[in-house]
């Protein structure tokens, strides 16, 4: 019974970990692009321009897209844009 808890326990935290690195993988050769969260408020302000071709968004410990990927065992935060014109965001643990 032991032997079956921990190997459960095991397999719940890699699934977790491999999660969290499909973003960072699947971004890796993309520019990022610096914002400033307001976690209370849930919204979000870039912070210098936005490079063409691929790019996410970035903030203390988080990549940020604007498609929301569904991945289970992690927490995903939602921020909207503080200006007008601008589009939610979904934030991922690095």
């Amino acid at each position: 019974m032991k032997r079956l808890l921990i190997s459960a326990l095991l397999l719940t935290a890699t699934s977790a970990v491999l999660a969290e690195n499909v973003i960072v993988t699947e971004t890796q050769s993309w520019k990022n692009v610096p914002i400033v969260v307001d976690e209370d408020a849930s919204t979000y302000v870039i912070e210098g321009t936005v490079p063409e071709g691929d790019y996410y968004y970035t903030y203390s410990g988080y990549r940020c897209l604007s498609v929301k990927k569904d991945i289970e065992g992690v927490k995903i935060l939602t921020f909207h844009p503080s200006a007008a014109g601008g589009a939610e965001i979904y934030c991922y643990p690095e």
